[in-house]
């Protein structure tokens, strides 16, 4: 809406994004979760998790297909390169969600949450907030 006008500088915006990496002795996975709109855990979400399908998958819809894609290539070039990696990997640890106390009980309260509303088991609560006391 209003009046287009030309961008005549180049512009930061800022792009919420989660990256997780996933590290064994020998190994490092990476995985991108981009912008996304959460969705409603409806009766065929339940069903698909009944036959193995993450729920975190079902609920999370994609707002836009080619920043999806585009996010997707930055995948490609940490498994390739380990230099641009390391990078990203010690940028990772500095902007790490669960480094301070607030931020994991503010963590904590969302699984809470994500468990009264059906979305985790209680297993899964306490396989997670044992994590949380760990980190």
């Amino acid at each position: 809406m209003g009046i287009s006008q030309r961008r005549r500088r180049y512009a930061l915006a800022y792009l919420p994004l989660y990256l997780a990496c996933y590290q064994t002795e020998l190994k490092k996975r990476y995985v991108l979760y981009p912008p996304s709109i959460a969705g409603s855990m409806g009766m065929l979400t339940k069903f698909k998790h009944v036959f193995g399908v993450a729920k975190i998958k079902s609920l999370l819809q994609h707002r836009s297909k080619s920043i999806t894609s585009l996010l997707n290539q930055l995948l490609t070039v940490v498994e390739h390169n380990p230099v641009f990696g390391k990078e990203i990997s010690d940028a990772g640890v500095k902007a790490n969600i669960s480094r301070t106390k607030e931020s994991r009980k503010r963590i904590n309260i969302g699984l809470e949450g994500l468990k009264s509303e059906g979305w985790i088991s209680e297993s899964e609560f306490q396989a997670f907030s044992e994590l949380l006391i760990k980190t």
